[in-house]
């Protein structure tokens, strides 16, 4: 999540995805074991000249308009072109970034998810490589590996000035409450 613009963040989400996509083999390995890469960025600035809150970008063939390069994709949440209530939410992720969007401003928990938990169910492969100080600009790169109905998992990594402070995966789940 991003919440000032400092003017490069479309180059760095192209600097990090490229990263995270070479890092996953090393030199003479094989290139048929790369696997895709999905960047998702929240942020709460614009960034693209397009009035939907959620654009996806891919690699596209100009001229046959086909997307043939298929091992990269950004998905780009830009809150400040979000402006729906929470009843106008029909789907898990509009809700979802309705939360994200007004979960500072919540003084209460709002009707529709009373009833609702987030379980955080398990924690692997975590490694702090360097302590954070506060007043310091982390930036976390997170990507959802995949689910299983109404279990994520993820996976991501915390860097401060380009120096990796952190990474884990996770999965999470929202239940009803019983």
């Amino acid at each position: 999540m991003q919440k000032k613009d400092i003017g490069d963040f479309a180059k760095r989400s192209l600097y990090y995805t490229s990263k995270a996509y070479e890092s996953q083999i090393d030199v003479a390995e094989k290139y048929l074991q790369l696997k895709k890469v999905y960047y998702i960025a929240i942020v709460d600035f614009e960034i693209f000249d397009n009035k939907n809150f959620i654009s996806r970008h891919l690699i596209i063939n100009q001229e046959t308009t086909k997307q043939d390069l298929k091992d990269m994709e950004f998905t780009f949440v830009e809150l400040k072109k979000f402006n729906l209530e929470l009843s106008q939410c029909d789907t898990i992720v509009k809700k979802w970034i309705y939360f994200i969007q007004n979960a500072s401003t919540f003084n209460m928990i709002p009707k529709e998810y009373e009833n609702k938990l987030v379980y955080l169910m398990s924690v692997n492969k975590a490694r702090f490589r360097n302590p954070v100080i506060p007043d310091c600009r982390l930036e976390l790169n997170i990507e959802a590996i995949r689910s299983h109905g109404r279990v994520w998992k993820y996976k991501g990594e915390a860097f401060v000035d380009d120096k990796k402070m952190a990474d884990a995966q996770w999965s999470a789940t929202i239940v009803d409450k019983k």
